[in-house]
């Protein structure tokens, strides 16, 4: 794939200062959000709040290592530069996943995306930050 021209950038750029949204920007170009969004991001900042972790909630943070230990799992999509934490819960633990939810929610100050199947529920976040927090939890010495 090629990459874009001056003239397409610029005018990129000039859309996203008019306020038009990345999807509208998408759909007169022709390009795909993943390759406008560089531009707002240098433009505007991050539009993806990251997580907030408070790390002298030793309560809390004992809760989030034990769940990720027993039933977590991280990833890092090199290809994407996506960085992602998942939590997985039998789907019978319904009620104590709801629960924690809530918790997350107003700890991290982002809520969660949560997938439900006939047997498990999977809690994820999308940050880099949860990432290396627990890769440093996991390995001390990093």
């Amino acid at each position: 794939m090629k990459r874009l021209n001056q003239t397409e950038k610029d005018y990129i750029i000039s859309l996203l200062k008019e306020g038009k949204s990345l999807n509208y920007i998408s759909k007169i170009t022709g390009k795909n959000k993943s390759t406008l969004y560089p531009y707002y991001k240098k433009l505007f900042g991050k539009k993806f709040k990251d997580v907030i972790i408070d790390e002298n909630d030793d309560l809390f943070i004992g809760e989030l290592v034990g769940l990720f230990v027993g039933d977590g799992y991280s990833f890092y999509d090199n290809k994407a530069k996506s960085y992602a934490v998942n939590l997985y819960f039998n789907h019978l633990e319904r009620s104590y996943v709801d629960n924690l939810i809530e918790l997350l929610t107003i700890k991290f100050q982002k809520k969660p995306q949560v997938y439900y199947s006939s047997d498990l529920i999977n809690i994820k976040y999308h940050s880099k930050k949860l990432y290396y927090f627990l890769l440093k939890c996991k390995h001390p010495s990093l």
